[in-house]
């Protein structure tokens, strides 16, 4: 995190997106709360960007929906925690991460953009 700190430092007019499992930030927030109060601010300045949101980093082709929303569900209301009033809007994982009802999903939990990868590695 502190080389994604320096570089916004650096060049002010950079953005990031961030994809960290919720998990990952509630550990950050009990074991060093100064990193997440500087996350809070580049959120609150719209200068970083929360993606996917789930609580660690599933598959949800291979876990199917009940499982990818309790993932969603959770993940969401521990971001919302560690960073009140902060909401993740945009899906985008690194994971093969398509599964039949995905859109169904998203949209229901308030997703408003999604960017799938391709699930082949060498293909990006």
């Amino acid at each position: 995190m502190e080389q994604i700190f320096a570089a916004l430092e650096r060049r002010p007019e950079w953005k990031v997106n961030l994809e960290i499992e919720a998990y990952a930030l509630e550990e950050l927030a009990s074991r060093k709360p100064e990193v997440i109060a500087r996350c809070r601010r580049y959120l609150n300045e719209g200068r970083m960007e929360i993606v996917n949101g789930s609580y660690a980093q599933p598959y949800p082709s291979v876990i199917g929906g009940e499982s990818t929303i309790c993932q969603l569900l959770i993940g969401k209301e521990i971001i919302r925690e560690v960073s009140p009033g902060y909401e993740v809007v945009t899906y985008a994982v690194q994971e093969p991460c398509w599964g039949s009802q995905l859109p169904q999903i998203l949209t229901e939990l308030g997703y408003k953009y999604c960017v799938l990868r391709n699930h082949f590695t060498y293909f990006g």
